[in-house]
Formats: structure tokens, sequence, C-alpha cells
């Protein structure tokens, strides 16, 4: 039986898997995982070991047990409370954007892609609804999350006349307002 210690490797099959604990543990020691390249080299091999639970030994069942926990403790934490712009940041990190290149998603100056993407200016709504259907997200990441409660639904209480481009304090997003009733100056749809 050939052993590989190299778990960056993809071609290591079941077959090439120790049956003893000792031994699996020199390949990849499992261990609580607290960020995604910790669970990506569990989930390799686990990927591993799964189908083949009527062939795994008893030791290759515990191992195989205990990095399944491990993930699934890793996976029910919840996810940290990022600012909008450290989402910005994050997935145009992920899709190789510049400060410009978000410029000219949402059709601004050069200058504004690089003051929403520091926080200095806000994102409009009709620039949070681009960016979600670009990043294929959903809106709410681009709204601070420090919203009490009672105001994530602040059309519903207050009345504002005007309309359009009304900044809501301490919301972090410029927000269009449209009342409910027609007679508040409410857009008709």
């Amino acid at each position: 039986m050939k052993t590989k210690t190299n778990l960056s490797s993809d071609t290591l099959l079941f077959e090439d898997l120790p049956k003893d604990y000792t031994s699996l543990c020199q390949i990849y020691l499992p261990r609580p995982i607290h960020n995604r390249k910790q669970f990506s080299e569990a989930e390799k091999v686990a990927d591993i070991l799964a189908g083949f639970e009527d062939r795994l030994s008893g030791d290759q069942v515990d191992y195989f047990d205990v990095i399944t926990d491990f993930m699934a403790a890793y996976e029910d934490e919840p996810a940290p409370i990022v600012s909008p712009s450290e989402m910005l940041t994050f997935l145009m990190d992920q899709h190789s954007m510049s400060a410009t290149d978000l410029a000219r998603l949402l059709g601004v100056d050069r200058s504004q892609g690089a003051r929403l993407v520091n926080g200095t200016r806000n994102l409009t709504v009709l620039q949070i609804m681009r960016l979600a259907v670009h990043f294929g997200v959903e809106p709410g990441v681009f709204i601070d999350s420090a919203i009490p409660q009672e105001n994530k639904y602040w059309g519903v209480k207050k009345k504002v006349h005007s309309a359009i481009g009304t900044t809501i304090k301490g919301v972090g997003v410029t927000a269009v307002y449209l009342p409910h009733r027609q007679d508040e100056g409410a857009v008709p749809a």
C-alpha cells in the first residue's frame, strides 16, 4: 500500500489511506476549524472517505466522524458581522475588481468608486441593487447590520415627503423612501 502524506495532492485516493487512526492523523490531524482554509483541508479528507462508509475500518469511521463533527461545528458558527464597505471590499477582491471597475459598474466618477470602497461615501439604493445583482448576493449585505431592529423598516413608520435621495442617519445608505399612501407624496408604481 502506498502512503501519501501530502494533503495538497489531488491524487490521494481512498485506497491510499491507512486503516489505523494514528497513521490517518499523520496525513491530516483533525482539529477545531477556525477559517475557510482549514475547512477546505478537512473537506478534502472527508471527501476521500465519503461514499466508502461500508468499507471503512473502525479507526477510519472514528476519524471520519471527528473530521465531519469539526466541519459541522464550523458551519454552525454565526458569520462575522462586517460593515458594508468591508463586504464590498471582500466581494471586489473575489472578483478581481478595482475601485475604477466599481465606478464603471455603478456609472459614477472614479474617485467616488474609491470613496465607496473606503466607506467615506454611502451607497444609494440603486447602487446596492446593482451590486447585489452583479455579485449574486442579497442586497442586505450592503446595509449596515448595526441598524437597530425597529429602524430596519424605516419606511413603514416615518413620514418623509422628500421621496428621492433622503439620507437616513445611522443607516449607512442613501435611501429612497416611498410612502404607502398616495396623498403622502408617494411615487406611483
